[in-house]
């Protein structure tokens, strides 16, 4: 027998549902392309209306704000989202996971049946078993409304990557320079020749290039800021002042300053590889938790049913 006691909740999500769709139609959602992704805009556009600006920040100098471009530039991810569309997005899976909990809810009995018929198991001891639908809505609620929670966290993990990949070649880049010097080069040529080599900073050389053409101290600028945290840094500052100093006394400090970049390469190398043994070892022990927490799930429920028969 169909327990109707969650039935409430159908009309409740219903009419979440009419009048969240009710509120979005009645506004001019936008056509802005500011994205390159469709579902990057369409999530832009959406934050312009409500519910969803209710929960935006609106000044774009907002420390919130900043912090979250910043962090979706270090992943890479500036082409398909941005603090207003990112936000939106999570709010939908939010919102969506609700939804879906409330639906999943009102429906478990019969869809504990479907299962039961399918895996050919006794439905009836299962329906009758509270702990057990207790857990499963524990699940599902873990399940539908939790991804709109792990958008950050992938962000971060995709920054550490990538900042790994910008990183993992600066031992070279600071032989290449040293090298180009010692062979009687300017700083114009090794900024020209390091803008037109396929490597991983071949795009950030050509845009320093530019700049230096057209005023060389915006240019150490901009180099100071995108090496900002490395120890090629010092290597910046060297160049800047290349013409202040002899020409053996820079190349003396650019070949002194290698061997600290190859120690923070490899630094920075066994974190990321400590932070992928950890993601994986307890990647390895989800089953483990998942059982224990079946087992524990009933026992638990059990408590609490004492503690509120007692009370």
């Amino acid at each position: 027998m169909i327990d109707t006691g969650y039935l409430y909740i159908v009309p409740l999500v219903v009419g979440i549902v009419v009048l969240t769709l009710k509120l979005l139609l009645s506004q001019n959602i936008g056509r802005k392309r500011v994205l390159n992704s469709e579902w990057g805009n369409l999530f832009y556009n959406l934050s312009a209306v409500a519910p969803f600006k209710w929960f935006i920040e609106s000044d774009d100098r907002d420390i919130k704000v900043l912090k979250t471009n910043h962090l979706i530039k270090e992943a890479g991810m500036t082409n398909v989202m941005n603090y207003q569309s990112m936000t939106a997005m999570q709010l939908s899976l939010l919102f969506g996971g609700v939804i879906a909990f409330g639906m999943i809810n009102i429906m478990i009995e019969p869809l504990v049946g479907i299962f039961s018929f399918l895996l050919n198991l006794d439905s009836e001891s299962i329906l009758s078993n509270a702990g057990a639908l207790n857990l499963v809505r524990i699940f599902t609620a873990i399940i539908f409304i939790t991804p709109g929670l792990f958008i950050k966290p992938y962000l971060k993990r995709k920054a550490k990557k990538n900042e790994l990949a910008f990183i993992k070649d600066l031992p070279l880049l600071q032989l290449f320079i040293s090298l180009m010097l010692r062979s009687d080069r300017t700083i114009n040529e090794v900024l020209y020749v390091l803008s037109t080599t396929k490597s991983t900073y071949k795009s950030t050389f050509q845009r320093a290039y530019l700049i230096y053409l057209r005023e060389p101290d915006e240019c150490f600028d901009y180099l100071e800021e995108t090496f900002d945290g490395t120890k090629i840094l010092e290597t910046v500052y060297t160049l800047r002042d290349y013409s202040e100093y002899e020409k053996e006394e820079s190349i003396r400090t650019l070949e002194n300053n290698q061997d600290e970049i190859e120690e923070f390469t490899k630094l920075a190398k066994k974190k990321m590889e400590a932070g992928n043994n950890v993601m994986a070892t307890i990647s390895m022990g989800f089953p483990f938790i998942a059982i224990l927490l079946l087992a524990a799930g009933p026992l638990a429920y059990w408590g609490l049913e004492m503690i509120v028969t007692t009370l």
